[in-house]
Order: structure tokens, then C-alpha cells, then sequence
């Protein structure tokens, strides 16, 4: 079938334009193309360097009309930065490839997206994004370690705890943020019924960009959890208090930065595990994500933490879903991500086959959508991304909501391997118990 006869649609706009400007009699050797995405989905062109455009403009918004619908009739040829209609805006563009690829006496292509949301998921930092250093010093920094799961309802906020209480029974100091703001789970949890939360993260996010002198006192945006044993310390920081005002407040996080872009979201979060660190001083910071590709997300997953632990099933949702979200990380260069295989069966269900076949999926995703070409880590590498920690699936842990009845379960069996070897994995060395 000839593909060209279908519908133009999002996917094809951009390479039919593409394919009909290549084809046009059009000069653009040397020049620059910028194909500009707006919020309808609808494309224009933006043309700089040495390319006369006069009396061709024509031929420019007959390459759109191969969009159909998608085609604007904008055309932009650049006079110069300080002229051009949209200088404030070409720096963010990404270098792209036309159909067929480049072509040494063509022009340089760019593509230029706005978009209403999801901007954290799709930038490209190229360069390895962490909160601050782990190198070797005087004083250890702690490890910031985020979890995060395409698909909610598959024990991540469960294995936070579980870590958070392991960490604690051998004398370390957590501290855990709830970022879950649209379902919060952690912040309860280890707070333990019938503790009330004042202020928390949705708090945190308004009042930083208010100017109150003096500001709030770090400690009113966190509580201690009861549930410490070991000579350890967990201190949490909840959503906030879910009263009526709750989502008053969640409705004015300014996760695009619309009102000041020069202050995002992403470094007012920066801030907030900064200052734990500093007043604080955990061992451990621990970042309970929200699930799915919302927009906190994106930003959660964009450089606050050290280790990106990815929560995943072996189902059809989990590979469809997998590679956006390695995605993201690969074009951000997040250095160090591990998955979870969560939910195993038992053995005698086919536990094993079904973890060996995750395995195997999950390294030719890796591969595909994370792994640098050239650096492609052997299947066997205990270290890799895809080498997957196990947590089966354990029936005594189902909904779990009080850790006074269920923190013993949470420290045995599976959960406890898995915690000893993610442990081992940040070069947690306090007091074993």
C-alpha cells in the first residue's frame, strides 16, 4: 500500500514536510531549517542563513500543505537574531533528521515544540544529571534514591517502606519525601494513624515562591516516624494535609513554570532535598515518585536523585510503557537506574521462567533506548540498568496501612533481600542487625 495516499497525521506531519521541501527546486544549502510545532500540532517553517526566499514563499507553504491539517501558512526567513520574529525561542530547539537522513550539501534541520506539559520528559540535558557529588570525601554525602513505577499498584511505595525501616533498624538516618502529590501514600505510612500533617511538599512548593521573612522553619514541613528500631531515625515529609484546602494549594503547582520560569519546579524541589541534607543530615533521601508520565514525574525523574529505581511487571503495559521512560533517562544521561521486577510469581507458578524472561526484555529495551551505543553492558552484568532486583509477590503484605501491625513483614523474607542488597548497592555501612 502506498503510504503517502494516507491521512496525514501528528506522527507523519513533520516528514512529509520535510520529504516535500527536499523535493521542491528550493536552494537551502548552507541554511538552517526549523520546522516550528505550535500547541494545535500545527507546523511552520523558520529558514536562516544564506537562502533568498523571495518570490518562493509559495513553494514554502506548498511543502506545508503536504501536512494537510497539520500544515500552517506560516513562513519565517530570518534577517538576522535581533530581527527574528523567534529568537527567544531557537535555542531550545533539537537538532533532527529528515526521512532519509541528511545530506552533506543539504540544510541543517531543527525542530521546535511547544507544548502545554510534559517539557521534563522530553528535554535532552546530555550530560549526567545528579543532585550533588558522591565522590570521596571528609564528610559522606547521602544518597538520594527515587522510586518509580510506570503503572501504580505494584509495591513501590511498599518497598520504599520496607527500605526506610531496614535502613533505620541498622542506625541509619532517612529521610523520605512524598512526591506522590496526586495519591499520596508514604507520608501516612510511616507517620502512622492518627498523626495530622500541617504542611508538607504542596506547602513547601507555594511558599517558596512567597516572600515571608522570616521563612518557615524547614522542620514544620516534616515529622518523625514512630516506627524506628535499631537506634535509626525516619523523618518524612508528607504531601500535606488533606483537608479542604488540599486542593486549593494542588491546584496552583506551577509544574510548567508559567508564572516565573527563571524559578521551576524542578529546582524548587532541588532546594527542598538540599536543605534536609544540610539540616537534616540523613544518611539516605528517599523520593516516593509519582507513577505514570504525569509531569511531576518527569521533573522527579530529571536529576533529584542519585539512583533511579524503575518498578515494573512483566506485562504487555510495562514494554509499551518501559521505553518512554528509559527514554527520558537516556537523553538526560541519568547515570545509574535499576529496575525492579516487582510482583514475581512464586516458584511453583513460574516465577522463575517469567523473571528470566523480564531479564531478557528488559536488556533488549535497555539496549535499544538507554545504553550508549559502544557501551552496551554484557546480559550477565549484576550492575546493569536491566539486571533487575526480584520482589515477589507476597500476599501478606496486601494492603498494607499500619506499619505497627505490618513492619515486621515488611523486614522479612524478599523484601528483606531486596533491601540488603540495595543497601549494599549505595555503600550503606551502618550497624547490621
Amino acid at each position: 500500500m502506498d503510504l503517502s495516499a494516507r491521512p496525514t497525521n501528528f506522527d507523519s506531519a513533520l516528514d512529509r514536510i520535510a520529504a516535500a521541501l527536499i523535493a521542491s527546486d528550493l536552494d537551502l544549502r548552507g541554511c538552517e531549517v526549523t520546522l516550528v510545532r505550535d500547541l494545535k500540532g500545527q507546523v511552520s517553517i523558520h529558514l536562516s542563513g544564506k537562502v533568498d526566499t523571495a518570490g518562493r514563499e509559495d513553494l514554502l507553504r506548498q511543502a506545508l500543505q503536504a501536512a494537510g491539517p497539520f500544515g500552517s501558512q506560516q513562513v519565517w526567513a530570518s534577517g538576522g537574531r535581533k530581527q527574528d520574529p523567534l529568537a527567544f525561542a531557537l535555542d531550545q530547539r533539537r537538532h533532527w533528521e529528515p526521512p532519509g537522513g541528511e545530506k552533506p550539501e543539504g540544510p541543517k534541520w531543527f525542530v521546535l515544540e511547544r507544548r502545554f506539559s510534559k517539557d521534563d520528559w522530553l528535554r535532552e540535558q546530555g550530560t549526567p544529571q545528579e543532585p550533588w557529588s558522591l565522590a570521596d570525601g571528609s564528610d559522606r554525602q547521602p544518597v538520594v534514591v527515587s522510586f518509580f513505577s510506570f503503572k501504580g499498584g505494584v509495591g513501590r511505595t511498599t518497598a520504599l517502606a520496607s527500605f526506610a525501616l531496614h535502613l533505620a533498624s541498622r542506625g541509619g538516618s532517612v529521610a523520605v519525601i512524598d512526591l506522590d502529590l496526586e495519591s499520596p501514600g508514604i507520608g501516612p505510612l510511616l507517620a502512622g494513624p492518627g498523626i495530622s500533617f500541617d504542611f508538607g511538599v504542596v506547602d513547601y512548593l507555594l511558599e517558596a515562591r512567597l516572600e515571608r521573612h522570616p521563612p518557615l522553619p524547614l522542620a514544620s514541613y516534616y515529622v518523625g516516624s514512630p516506627f524506628t528500631d535499631g537506634g535509626g531515625s525516619i523523618r518524612v515529609v508528607p504531601s500535606g494535609c488533606l483537608n479542604k484546602h488540599y486542593l486549593e494549594k494542588l491546584g496552583r503547582v506551577d509544574v510548567q513554570g508559567l508564572v516565573n520560569p527563571s524559578l521551576s519546579l524542578r529546582e524548587i524541589l532541588r532546594r527542598l532535598i538540599h536543605d534536609l541534607r544540610i539540616e537534616v543530615k540523613p544518611d539516605v533521601i528517599l523520593l516516593d515518585v509519582r507513577a505514570g508520565l504525569h509531569d511531576l514525574g518527569g521533573i522527579s525523574l530529571s536529576g533529584l536523585a542519585h539512583l533511579e529505581l524503575i518498578f515494573a511487571i512483566n506485562n504487555g503495559q510495562t514494554w509499551e510503557g518501559l521505553p518512554l521512560v528509559l527514554g527520558h533517562l537516556g537523553r538526560l544521561r541519568a547515570d545509574w537506574v535499576k529496575l525492579v521486577h516487582a510482583m514475581v510469581p512464586p516458584a511453583s507458578r513460574g516465577g522463575e521462567v517469567a523473571h528470566l524472561d523480564f531479564l531478557s526484555r528488559a536488556y533488549e529495551i535497555c539496549t535499544e533506548h538507554y545504553y550508549l551505543e559502544g557501551e552496551v553492558p554484557a546480559f550477565e552484568d549484576e550492575a546493569a540498568a536491566h539486571h533487575a532486583y526480584r520482589l515477589p509477590f507476597r500476599e501478606a503484605l496486601m494492603g498494607t496501612t499500619d506499619l505497627g501491625i505490618s513492619a515486621a513483614d515488611l523486614l522479612s523474607d524478599e523484601h528483606r533481600i531486596f533491601c540488603e542488597h540495595l543497601a549494599e548497592d549505595i555503600g550503606f555501612e551502618k550497624g547490621k542487625q
